[in-house]
């Protein structure tokens, strides 16, 4: 699947769809125009009914070449033991026991039929009484056709190869949001697990710092709603907070499913082009432990990223990670309920040198604010949308990630765009 940034178009693909047609394109095609203005002056001097085979390769070659069929006789250009018949297909070999060519009546019309290499050397021999190239209109109506033909089915597997060389780039990213969340309990193993084997392109997961310096991934600041007991994380050890059972609430196969670390989480990643959104809840101080943790996956950088709310934390993070991409998360509203001023907010994500945006479904989007983002260099993401009718808009949009509850539903959508 495609990664980050998606929705651009490599500006060399096209060119290389129309090499494909031309390419294509029969040798016929380019016989149309003459290669020597000798050729009526050689068919003056040869009458080539009654010259014998030794006499004929090199005019004939030139005459051939023109026209584009070559017609059976010894070859003289080099080739090793092949004869040459009057069909598109060029030289036969002399260890092919038969070969269709095309053989001129006296009334000019052609039939086919299989011929042994044998009798191609007896009529050579003979000065190819019965073997001659077509006539200038009967090879104009093939070419041109043969032309045609190749330029259609040219045309089609350019667009065949110019949409599978393109598909992944132009591809929109599915995020499973906190996991495999509709299925499975949010932010456990067993939640990535499952979006990696529904082989979603991205997981987002939330990031907490707990009492003793580790790094806990869950997304509210106690574990009431997910454990059912009350835990402050902040002040909670990860030992502790490993005893809780947070899948049982979700469903009871998932019975004793605890909190997964970072590092936990992170091992479930497949290596590849799927990808971790790992989302800062708590405040930078979380920073320093997480660029200590992340040093080992340098060489996956492009497997991660790092999303924020909070302006400060995503200033720290991009800082003190500069190899991983950082993009600020916003909502439609501040928390006075006053609407986010999308150019301000533009301004400074591109002042704190993040990579991108990532903001509400809810986050009044159009054409013209989808271009003033792209204008600023920034990618766009769109969270959290679990219904057909919104993802199909920021399809539209071009968007370049959706964050979903449900990515086999949002897998469903992108199918029909």
């Amino acid at each position: 699947m495609a990664t980050a940034p998606h929705g651009r178009v490599c500006p060399l693909i096209p060119l290389f769809s129309v090499l494909v047609v031309s390419v294509s394109l029969p040798k016929p095609l380019r016989c149309l125009i003459p290669k020597s203005s000798s050729l009526n002056t050689d068919r003056k001097k040869v009458d080539r009914k009654n010259r014998t085979a030794e006499e004929l390769p090199g005019l004939m070659q030139r005459r051939f070449e023109q026209i584009g069929f070559l017609c059976g006789y010894p070859n003289s250009g080099g080739v090793e033991s092949g004869y040459f018949c009057p069909t598109s297909f060029g030289l036969f070999s002399e260890k092919l026991e038969t070969s269709p060519i095309t053989l001129m009546a006296n009334n000019g019309r052609q039939k086919h039929e299989k011929i042994r290499v044998s009798d191609c050397k007896e009529r050579a021999s003979q000065g190819f009484p019965q073997v001659v190239p077509q006539d200038p209109p009967t090879f104009l109506a093939t070419a041109l056709s043969d032309a045609l033909w190749s330029l259609v089915c040219g045309m089609f597997a350019a667009r065949v190869l110019f949409f599978f060389m393109t598909s992944h780039s132009m591809a929109t990213e599915i995020i499973a949001h906190r996991g495999a969340s509709v299925r499975a309990p949010e932010n456990t193993v067993a939640a990535f697990r499952l979006a990696w084997e529904l082989e979603t392109d991205a997981c987002e997961l939330d990031l907490q710092l707990t009492a003793d310096g580790e790094i806990a991934v869950l997304h509210d600041k106690d574990t009431h709603r997910t454990a059912a007991i009350q835990k402050i994380v902040a002040e909670t050890a990860m030992a502790d907070l490993k005893k809780l059972d947070v899948g049982a609430w979700k469903d009871g196969i998932y019975g004793g499913e605890p909190i997964p670390t970072l590092m936990e989480a992170l091992a479930t990643l497949p290596e590849g082009k799927q990808r971790f959104f790992l989302e800062i809840k708590c405040g930078p101080e979380v920073v320093p432990v997480l660029a200590q943790q992340l040093q080992s996956w340098k060489p996956r950088a492009s497997q991660l990223c790092i999303i924020a709310f909070k302006r400060d934390v995503a200033q720290d993070a991009k800082k003190a990670l500069p190899w991983l991409k950082v993009y600020r998360l916003s909502s439609e509203l501040t928390k006075k309920k006053q609407p986010v001023d999308l150019n301000a907010l533009i301004a400074e994500t591109v002042a704190d040198g993040l990579d991108g945006l990532d903001l509400s479904q809810d986050f009044p989007l159009d054409e013209e604010s989808v271009k003033a983002v792209r204008a600023a260099g920034l990618e766009l993401y769109v969270w959290t949308v679990n219904r057909p009718e919104v993802a199909s808009r920021f399809l539209q949009l071009g968007v370049d990630g959706l964050t979903t509850d449900d990515p086999v539903m949002l897998r469903r959508v992108l199918e029909k765009k």
